[in-house]
Formats: structure tokens, C-alpha cells, sequence
């Protein structure tokens, strides 16, 4: 006669590890509200980089000034830059991502015009000045010549 065998052990199967959830997709940064222009603080730090890295582009942007709504960054720039950036997609491109390595924003650029002053404001005759002073007890002594 055999001697009795144990059963042998019942592996059981070990949990399963719930299935790292996915990660959450990435949402959107939300779009960013244009606001008043003001000095594009990393514009010294943008022409230190192009300094370096792009000849032809600081030649054109040496010593001037940027201003950023939030959304764009506004260069000085001559009329013939302006116009060469605009169909130079190229050239557009290589600012952009200077301003994003040094700022770490992505931003819209284009050339920064100086406000347009309306010098348009009508003009006041005579006789209304005359008659508001009159009005405001100021003592005029007219004398026609």
C-alpha cells in the first residue's frame, strides 16, 4: 500500500491590478484675453538669443522695442521688415520660436504701429470762446479794428 499523498496546493491566481487608468486628456490651454498693450518684458532677453542664433534677424530688430496684449507681441520694425516678414513664412517662424524658447508662451507677432492721434477735435470759433468767458464772469473789453 502507498502512503496517502496530500492534495497538493491550490494556487490561486493573484489579483489582478486594476488597469492604470488613462491619463486625462489634456485639455486646452484657454484662450487668453487681449488686453492692453504693454512693454514686452522679454523682448531684451529675445534679442540676446537672436544675437547669438540669427544674424539676419537682429540686424533688422537690433534696438528696438516689443509690446504684447496677451495674445500678440508687437515689434518696431521698418515698413520693409514688415513686408518681408509677412511673406516670408520662414522668417516669421524663427521669431515665433525665439519668443517661445525664451518666454515659454506661444504668441501671434506682428509690427507694432504707433497710435494714430486724432488732431481732428473741432476747432472753436472766436465768438464761442468769447461768449463761455462772458458767461463765466470773465470782465473782455472787445475793440473791432
Amino acid at each position: 500500500m502507498q502512503p496517502e499523498l496530500k492534495p497538493a496546493p491550490q494556487q490561486t491566481p493573484a489579483p489582478v491590478p486594476p488597469a492604470p487608468a488613462a491619463p486625462a486628456p489634456r485639455k486646452a490651454e484657454p484662450p487668453r484675453q487681449a488686453g492692453p498693450l504693454e512693454p514686452f518684458a522679454f523682448w531684451p532677453a529675445v534679442l540676446a538669443d537672436l544675437e547669438e542664433n540669427d544674424a539676419m534677424l537682429i540686424s533688422f530688430l537690433r534696438g528696438t522695442r516689443a509690446y504684447c496684449d496677451g495674445k500678440r507681441v508687437l515689434f518696431e520694425c521698418s515698413d520693409a521688415f514688415r513686408d518681408y516678414i509677412r511673406n516670408n513664412r520662414e522668417v516669421s517662424k524663427r521669431l515665433k520660436e525665439t519668443i517661445y524658447r525664451v518666454s515659454r508662451t506661444k504668441y501671434s507677432i506682428g509690427p507694432y504701429e504707433e497710435p494714430k492721434t486724432d488732431d481732428t477735435t473741432a476747432a472753436v470759433s472766436l465768438d464761442e470762446t468769447l461768449h463761455t468767458m462772458q458767461a463765466l464772469g470773465v470782465d473782455l473789453k472787445i475793440v473791432d479794428k
